[in-house]
């Protein structure tokens, strides 16, 4: 949710990274047996 908020520029935040078009979340699970990335792009 936070970097959908930050790409469509409504986070709080969203002046520090001002005009992005590309961001990247990264979630380790349990034991850090498991990973999941999800890279979102802004689309036109």
């Amino acid at each position: 949710a936070e970097l959908t908020r930050l790409l469509r520029g409504d986070h709080p935040n969203s002046e520090h990274v001002a005009d992005a078009e590309v961001g990247v979340a990264h979630n380790a699970g349990g034991t850090v047996a498991s990973a999941v990335v999800h890279v979102l792009e802004v689309a036109e």
